[in-house]
């Protein structure tokens, strides 16, 4: 089964426009989730599963968690959830390096300032 018709199995006769009021997303954005063009964001589909009463199976079946007995979300998601991550990381490691480099730039060894306190 895929995501979209997991997600179907427990919209049933709820109208997609009801949960994207309740998630306060776009009535489109259901659609494509259903459809298979988009996936909710981690948080986002958290609140539809719980909203859904899913416990779990929207988040296993959109990649966020997988079940003990293999699992069954898309192991794409995976690799682009673990990307995005991945980026962040990223970010705060240029951020670390930036300060580093900041650090270094503003004590230099030879500032005699700095040689006289080595002594």
């Amino acid at each position: 089964m895929t995501p979209g018709e997991t997600l179907k199995r427990y919209r049933g006769k709820r109208s997609q426009m009801d949960v994207a009021a309740a998630l306060g997303v776009h009535v489109a954005a259901v659609g494509q989730w259903e459809r298979g063009v988009n996936t909710p964001r981690r948080d986002t589909a958290e609140r539809l599963d719980a909203e859904l009463g899913a416990h779990g199976a929207l988040l296993e079946a959109f990649g966020y968690v997988s079940s003990p007995v293999g699992g069954t979300g898309s192991l794409e998601h995976r690799v682009e959830t673990l990307e995005a991550e991945l980026a962040d990381v990223w970010v705060v490691l240029r951020r670390v390096v930036e300060v580093q480099e900041i650090a270094t730039a503003t004590v230099r060894p030879d500032d005699p300032a700095v040689a006289a306190g080595q002594q």
